[in-house]
């Protein structure tokens, strides 16, 4: 019974470290940077100057959909935006709301 505790914590402990790690991203990374921070995207795509990648996270292992989509963008090979993206309509929809901040600051 103790060991069956123990594993359930390490899988909790290690589910909680998932999502965490967009807390690891900031504005200005460069993608590189971002797939050191968040492994590689489980998605991404691009148009002109800018790109998302998008990650599928979990907050517990055990329960699958207790985490969310999160995306990257990137502008110029800069993140402007990160967060956590919704469903909708059986696809990932843009987030509800977003900020794009100038990084070429003089």
């Amino acid at each position: 019974m103790r060991d069956k505790f123990l594993v359930v914590a390490v899988l909790l402990l290690v589910g909680c470290a998932t999502t965490s790690r967009i807390n690891r991203v900031s504005i200005g990374m460069t993608k590189q940077q971002v797939i050191a921070a968040m492994g590689n995207p489980n998605s991404s795509s691009g148009e002109g100057d800018s790109e998302e990648l998008d990650y599928v996270l979990v907050n517990n292992p055990v329960v699958p959909t207790s985490g969310g989509t999160y995306a990257v963008r990137l502008t110029d090979g800069k993140v402007v935006w990160y967060g956590q993206i919704n469903n909708r309509a059986g696809h990932w929809g843009p987030p509800t709301q977003h900020y794009t901040v100038d990084v070429n600051q003089n």
